[in-house]
C-alpha cells in the first residue's frame, strides 16, 4: 500500500523486488505458513494496485503473468526457507544453553559427591577403626574406656545418619516433591523439636509469648531449624553462646540463629547456601546442611538471609508468613 503513490515511477519488476522482502521479514519472524498466506495476499494486492490493467484481477499479458506467478513462488519458498531458518537457529540455541546447563550441573555433581564421599568416609573410617580395636584380643580394655569407644562409635553413627537424611532431603528438593502442607503454627513446636534433636548448644532463647503464628509447616520447619543448629555446632568451638530470637517483621515473623564464634571473611559469605560454595577453587566442605535450609526455607514461601554478628560470629535470618487472624 505504500508503493501506491510511486506506481509510476517503478517497474513492475521492481515493486516485486520490494514487496518480496518484506515477505520474507514476515515469514521469518511469523512463521512459515504465515509467510505463504502473506505471499500470496500481497500477490492479489500487487496485481490489483500495479499489474496492468489495474484494480483487475486479470494480467493483461503474458510477461506480467510470468512475473507474478514466479514472485509467488520465490516468496513463498523464501518465506518458507527463511522461516525454517529461524527455527533452527533457536532449537540450536537452546540446545547450546541445555549443555552448557548439563556440563554445569555435572560439574556441581561431581564436587558434591568429592564433598559426600569425604563426609561419609569420615565416621565410617572412626567407627571401623574404634570397633577394631575393641575386638582385637591383644588389648585389654576398661570400663571406662569401652564405654568411650562406644560413645564414640554412637557419635560417628548419628553423623552418618544425619548425612543419609540430608541426602534423602536434598533429593526430594532436587525432585520438587516436597510436600507442604500450611497452617497456624506456634514457633515453639518446630523449635523444641529441632533443639531435642540437635547437638547439645549453649542456647540461650528470646521469644516473646505474645508471638503471631506462622503460616508454615511444622515439619519441614523443624528440619530447617535442625539444620542450623547442626551447622552452628560442626563450625564453632564447643561452648560458644548461641541465640535464637523471633519477632515480628512487619507482616513476617523474623527467626535468627545467632552464633558468637569464629564467623566467615566476606567472600565465604557469598554462595553460603548453595549445595557446594568454594574459596579459591577449594571447597569449603559446609555439607548439604545450608543448602537444605534454604531450599526448605523457599519451600515454605520464606525468604533467607545471612550476616556478621556483632562483636564476631554468623547470623542466620529465616523470614516466614505470619498466620492470618
Amino acid at each position: 500500500m505504500l508503493l501506491i503513490p510511486l506506481r509510476t515511477h517503478l517497474d513492475l519488476g521492481s515493486v516485486f523486488l520490494i514487496q518480496l522482502v518484506g515477505v520474507m521479514v514476515s515469514a521469518s519472524m511469523i512463521g512459515p505458513l504465515a509467510g505463504v498466506a502473506i505471499a500470496l495476499v500481497t500477490t492479489l494486492a500487487t496485481n490489483w494496485f500495479f499489474v496492468p490493467p489495474l484494480y483487475s484481477m486479470a494480467i493483461a499479458n503474458y510477461d506480467n503473468l510470468i512475473a507474478t506467478l514466479v514472485f509467488v513462488v520465490a516468496a513463498s519458498v523464501s518465506g518458507w526457507l527463511l522461516s525454517l531458518f529461524r527455527r533452527r537457529s533457536e532449537l540450536l540455541l537452546r540446545s547450546e544453553a541445555e549443555r552448557a546447563q548439563m556440563r554445569e550441573t555435572e560439574k556441581t555433581r561431581t564436587t558434591l559427591l568429592a564433598s559426600v564421599g569425604h563426609d561419609l568416609r569420615t565416621p565410617i573410617a572412626a567407627i571401623k577403626a574404634t570397633v577394631s580395636g575393641l575386638r582385637a584380643g591383644d588389648v585389654s580394655w576398661s570400663k571406662a574406656e569401652t564405654a568411650e569407644a562406644l560413645a564414640a562409635i554412637a557419635e560417628s553413627t548419628d553423623r552418618l545418619q544425619e548425612l543419609v537424611s540430608n541426602l534423602l532431603d536434598m533429593s526430594r528438593l532436587e525432585a520438587g516433591v516436597v510436600a507442604v502442607k500450611f497452617e497456624p503454627t506456634e514457633l515453639s513446636d518446630p523449635l523444641n523439636s529441632a533443639i531435642a534433636l540437635s547437638p547439645k548448644l549453649n542456647l540461650r532463647l528470646d521469644i516473646p509469648s505474645q508471638l503471631p503464628l506462622i503460616y508454615t509447616d511444622a515439619v519441614l520447619l523443624e528440619r530447617a531449624l535442625h539444620n542450623l543448629l547442626v551447622n552452628v555446632h560442626t563450625h564453632t568451638p564447643r561452648g560458644t553462646l548461641v541465640e535464637i530470637v523471633a519477632a515480628q517483621y512487619n507482616d513476617r515473623i523474623r527467626i535468627d540463629i545467632i552464633d558468637h564464634g569464629p564467623g566467615l571473611s566476606g567472600m565465604e559469605m557469598q554462595g553460603l547456601f548453595a549445595r557446594m560454595s568454594s574459596s579459591d577453587g577449594e571447597p569449603r566442605r559446609r555439607g548439604l546442611g545450608l543448602a537444605i535450609v534454604s531450599g526448605f526455607v523457599t519451600s515454605l514461601k520464606g525468604q533467607l538471609s545471612a550476616s556478621t554478628t556483632r562483636n564476631g560470629g554468623l547470623t542466620v535470618s529465616i523470614y516466614l508468613p505470619k498466620a492470618t487472624e
